[in-house]
């Protein structure tokens, strides 16, 4: 299926009648991107401009983030990883899932930090972060260090010879310390890095790409040696826990409560966090006494590393089961009850700093951290916590289909996904076997 092509505005054509040698001046805006411009000597030029923009627009051209331009054109510049990486995750996001988003801007942060020329020096932590948020967020400008860095070591697109993948490949698939990354890991972001690249060539951008086959190996049956199975099981916190690790998130931080009632939302609710930032108070049943419900109608489509910028729009719960109505405890009515005292709006958006953002994904987890510390129970990042509230549902007897309901999945993936033993429930098992054992 075609692209829906970036919308492009370009401006009326402006002449400048101060002495300058090229007074005719084109302005235009692709997306959300900031204006570009350019001008020239006569008017039939920058007419023939605009002509071609137009054009492009309409037939569905990716347009560079770094000139405005179609990315086809080349403008008499080599067209480098870095900046060809950019302009196709910019062009894909709209039609990116929040958690694919993430995961491509991860495994093109390491493309672009390893697609480069040979004793290149190795980017510090803080630019690997600001390489990050230079792919994901239209219009942000580098730092000169870094944008140096990139304009002086990022392969050309036309560089990509077979040697030149055969060492991206090895590198996509190794961690900074030079140790083998998860096979997992390594094999999204090879998988990514394809991708991306190999859609240059279906661009015309460049010919062809000869990407390195992995060796499977050749070791006859008998010789091979079974190797030793490491199984981690992972344990979900305890109820009593989890009471703990809410009462420790509170502290001097004015947003800490905010954070609090978060957590008590995904902790005793089972939502998404994505479904929480959408959360708006008309979807909240909160009598003051018995049970409350929540209305699951929407998600912040932007939720990702930082959840997004704010100009993404707020879109369909993830699965099908969209507008779920999901039941929640007098305790969870209580904690809500008492956070929206504590905020003056009356209406809208629940969860907002108090300069309208939106909550960070990265402030979220260290608040977490923090109050597990504080607790003296284990570290949890906050999706465990869905999966926390998944098994407890049916640890507590729920039907699988009602807890399923409540989630909003199948219970074919809360069994294969989410459901995990609870931590400190070996002697309560061993009691319900009591009775099995001695019959």
């Amino acid at each position: 299926m075609k692209r829906p092509a970036p919308k492009v505005v370009v401006r009326a054509i402006q002449i400048r009648k101060d002495g300058r040698a090229r007074p005719f001046s084109v302005s235009w805006r692709v997306g959300n991107l900031p204006p570009f411009h350019d001008s020239f000597a006569t008017k039939d030029e920058a007419e023939d401009l605009v002509r071609r923009i137009k054009i492009a627009s309409r037939d569905g051209v990716r347009f560079s983030s770094h000139t405005g331009l179609p990315a086809e054109w080349g403008n008499g510049e080599v067209v480098v990883v870095a900046t060809w990486a950019r302009d196709w995750i910019q062009g894909e996001w709209n039609e990116l899932a929040p958690r694919t988003r993430q995961s491509y801007v991860e495994s093109l942060a390491r493309l672009i930090e390893v697609a480069v020329a040979p004793r290149s020096r190795e980017l510090k932590p803080a630019e690997r972060q600001e390489l990050a948020t230079w792919l994901r967020v239209p219009g942000h400008k580098l730092s000169v260090g870094l944008d140096s860095w990139i304009s002086r070591n990022s392969f050309g697109l036309d560089d990509l010879g077979r040697g030149e993948l055969a060492l991206i490949d090895r590198a996509l698939r190794t961690k900074l310390d030079g140790t083998p990354m998860a096979p997992n890991t390594a094999s999204r972001h090879v998988r990514t890095a394809r991708t991306c690249l190999g859609d240059a060539v279906e661009r015309g951008i460049i010919d062809n790409l000869v990407w390195p086959t992995q060796k499977k190996g050749a070791k006859r049956k008998s010789a091979r040696k079974a190797q030793p199975v490491e199984i981690s099981v992972i344990e979900a916190m305890s109820p009593d826990s989890f009471a703990k690790l809410l009462a420790a998130i509170p502290s001097h931080q004015p947003a800490s409560r905010m954070y609090q009632a978060m957590t008590a939302v995904i902790g005793y609710a089972g939502l998404r966090p994505e479904e929480i930032l959408a959360l708006v108070i008309s979807d909240l049943h909160l009598p003051e006494t018995g049970w409350g419900s929540i209305k699951v109608m929407k998600a912040y489509t932007g939720a990702g590393i930082d959840w997004g910028t704010k100009d993404e729009n707020i879109g369909l719960v993830k699965s099908s089961a969209s507008n779920r109505l999901v039941p929640i405890s007098p305790k969870l009515v209580r904690i809500l009850r008492e956070y929206l005292d504590s905020v003056p709006a009356s209406s809208g958006e629940i969860f907002r700093t108090a300069t309208g953002g939106l909550p960070q994904s990265t402030n979220w987890n260290r608040s977490l951290t923090r109050a597990a510390e504080r607790a003296g129970v284990p570290r949890v990042a906050v999706y465990d916590l869905r999966h926390m509230a998944a098994s407890h549902m049916c640890r507590s007897g729920l039907p699988l289909a009602q807890a399923a309901k409540r989630l909003g999945h199948t219970s074919e993936v809360l069994v294969r996904f989410y459901l995990e033993p609870v931590e400190g429930d070996d002697e309560r098992c061993n009691q319900l076997l009591d009775g099995f054992y001695e019959s």
